[in-house]
């Protein structure tokens, strides 16, 4: 329902905001108050046209915006529309709403601006939008009805809707929309593989063809970060050897290291804690550190001893990350989207290989697919059928109940009055006590003998008056 409604620069309105709450609002005004533009400006939310003289003068634009809460038998289907056209979720106290969802308290803001000249643009939750759009999502929102103005009813597209909804039979409604989903799925299936045999083919040659490739690349997952690390080792063996062995001189092996400074230091605290036992701990800590120089220094000069050249690595290597890069190229992704690029041709490869299995099976899939769409549309067709009988005598009904004047009497035909002055009229017009419009009073004519010779009468009925007496000789 509409929740809030604000106008600015709209005709004669310049700024005005209105607060709805639930059940029916009553807008009441003098005549030019502007309540016709209310109407409009609502129509313009429905997806309307916009005229070029909407905007107040002085104004470039005309701003309409609206807060729309959703009912939550519709929340699933508007969350489609907006999901569709790409516009932001709806927005809930309980987050946000996706297709086929549900959620308390949901929402949408709809912003229409219309410039002067006729053209507009349109907003939906704060994003641009095109007017189908929200034509579409209007349809679902808000609905209008006057005296010659009733939009639901007459947009064909909704009259099934209505008529189900009349019926209060959504689950036939439902099995007929899953019926025909499903036997759309098979046929979509059945046109992708049992098409053209020499497509059929060439694509089969191209699977072939890309699966060789990548199976003989075997690619895994994060190699080329590893290639790059190891590629970058063994080109810079020599910078890495002589920092290696550059640390571990200044660390153990060259004149006045650190070992050689920390080991001074080392009797310096402990002939000074044999005075102050206080320095205890400092003295241990300072054995930590050599121990720790010692492992450091070690490790450094393992680490230079064991770092070889090996060109042919090298070389191996640089080959290796060009097909990799290569096949990225390609494929147009990072190594994992190649590697699953892969599985999915493998999958096609199965799929076209294995055609003939799978024509069969999908013919009898489409087969129970049909028969179910059949039982569904024939149950579907008689609730329909039904429903539309129920509405039709319904809906006569509640328009003969409306009380209809008598062109020539002027009393409904309906009420007891009118009956007898009808039996009167078909008689003699001597007898009828109606004060009528215009002359004559009936359409019969008084003649001196009229009582005693009753003439023969008949009752037909016009699209214009619900009675007319036709008397003859």
């Amino acid at each position: 329902m509409l929740r809030h409604l604000r106008v600015t620069n709209f005709a004669i309105l310049s700024d005005v905001a209105i607060e709805l709450g639930d059940g029916m609002n009553v807008l009441t005004g003098e005549t030019g108050a502007g309540k016709s533009l209310i109407v409009e400006a609502v129509n313009l939310l429905r997806g309307g046209r916009a005229s070029a003289d909407i905007p107040r003068a002085g104004a470039d634009e005309a701003v309409v915006e609206a807060i729309v809460a959703i009912p939550e038998d519709l929340v699933g289907r508007v969350a489609g529309v907006i999901e569709g056209a790409g516009l932001p979720a709806l927005g809930t106290r309980d987050g946000e709403v996706r297709a086929g969802g549900a959620g308390r308290d949901a929402e949408v803001v709809i912003r229409r601006v219309i410039q002067r000249g006729g053209r507009s643009r349109t907003y939906v939750n704060g994003a641009l939008t095109t007017l189908a759009r929200l034509a579409e999502l209007g349809a679902l929102l808000i609905d209008l009805s006057g005296q010659h103005q009733h939009q639901g009813l007459v947009d064909p597209g909704r009259h099934l809707e209505i008529l189900d909804a009349f019926a209060g039979e959504p689950a036939r409604a439902a099995a007929m929309a899953a019926a025909w989903a499903e036997l759309r799925r098979c046929d979509d299936e059945l046109a992708a593989i049992g098409g053209d045999e020499r497509a059929r083919e060439a694509r089969l040659d191209y699977l072939r063809y890309q699966l060789d490739e990548l199976d003989g690349a075997a690619l895994r997952p994060g190699e080329d970060a590893a290639i790059d690390l190891e590629r970058a080792r063994l080109a810079s063996i020599d910078q890495l050897q002589a920092a290696a062995r550059a640390a571990e001189d200044l660390l153990y092996g060259g004149d006045d290291s650190a070992r050689d400074r920390v080991a001074a230091a080392v009797r310096e605290v402990e002939r000074a804690a044999r005075t102050d036992p206080a320095l205890e701990p400092v003295t241990r800590q300072l054995g930590e550190i050599e121990t720790l120089i010692d492992d450091a220094a070690d490790q450094l000069r393992g680490y230079a001893d064991r770092l070889e050249g090996d060109p042919e690595r090298l070389a191996w290597l640089d080959e290796r990350l060009a097909l990799i890069r290569r096949l990225m190229r390609k494929h147009a992704g990072s190594i994992d989207d190649v590697i699953a690029q892969a599985a999915e041709l493998r999958g096609e490869l199965a799929a076209l290989t294995g055609r003939e299995a799978r024509l069969a099976e999908l013919a009898a899939l489409r087969a129970s697919a049909e028969a179910a769409a059949v039982a569904a549309a024939a149950a579907l067709t008689r609730s329909r059928k039904q429903a539309a009988r129920r509405l039709t005598r319904e809906r006569v009904e509640d328009l003969e109940v409306a009380p209809r004047i008598d062109q020539r009497c002027g009393r409904s035909p309906r009420s007891p009055r009118g009956a007898s002055c009808r039996a009167s009229c078909s008689r003699s017009s001597s007898r009828c006590g109606a004060r009528t419009r215009s002359r004559p009073t009936c359409s019969t004519r008084s003649t001196p003998g009229s009582a005693a010779r009753p003439r023969r009468s008949s009752v037909r009925r016009s699209a214009r008056s619900p009675i007319i007496a036709r008397s003859s000789a």
